[in-house]
């Protein structure tokens, strides 16, 4: 359902432009559901060439209203600017990033999930908030939810890097699940 309104958006844009750019977040190309789709619509239209090109949510917002590009499939929910349709296509859960050598990550039998409560003494790596406001809001809320407010370390401009600090040791980092 969710890949049938994607090429139904991409074969759409396809009819107007001879090569369709799809807008996606930085960390959007891990989901399985990316390339997925891009191999469906090439199935159903091996004559176009489909083009992607990195973007975070509020250029997602604006880009496809200025023509700049066909499709967007932003991470975080944006509400629908004048003109364009927007569909909720995929709902994925955060998980928690940690560090190789911390006691939570060690391998031995498993309690299942982390309770997010567990990390309340733990330095949260966030995703810088002018760069990626929906991540970085996204750890807040969570750890709101969770009973505590985070002790915030360093900000990362993206989720790799973000990844790459906590595999640093510098601290944890909520992530979208693909990753």
């Amino acid at each position: 359902m969710h890949e049938a309104i994607a090429i139904s958006a991409l074969s759409g844009v396809a009819r107007q432009a001879h090569r369709p750019v799809i807008g996606l977040p930085p960390s959007g190309s891990f989901h399985s559901f990316v390339p997925r789709m891009i191999r469906r619509f090439r199935e159903a239209s091996p004559l176009v060439s489909v083009s992607m090109e990195e973007c975070l949510k509020g250029r997602a917002r604006r880009q496809p209203a200025a023509g700049n590009l066909g499709v967007a499939f932003p991470r975080a929910a944006i509400p629908p600017p004048e003109g364009l349709d927007v569909h909720l296509l995929l709902d994925e859960p955060m998980v928690v990033a940690l560090p190789s050598a911390h006691a939570l990550a060690r391998p031995g039998p498993r309690e299942g999930a982390v309770p997010l409560g567990r990390l309340r003494a733990e330095t949260f790596i966030v995703s810088a908030r002018q760069q990626g406001p929906a991540l970085f809001e996204a750890t807040l809320a969570a750890c709101a939810r969770a009973g505590f407010s985070p002790c915030l370390g360093q900000e990362a401009p993206r989720v790799i890097s973000a990844l790459s600090l906590v595999a640093s040791g510098l601290g944890v980092t909520l992530v979208r699940a693909s990753m």
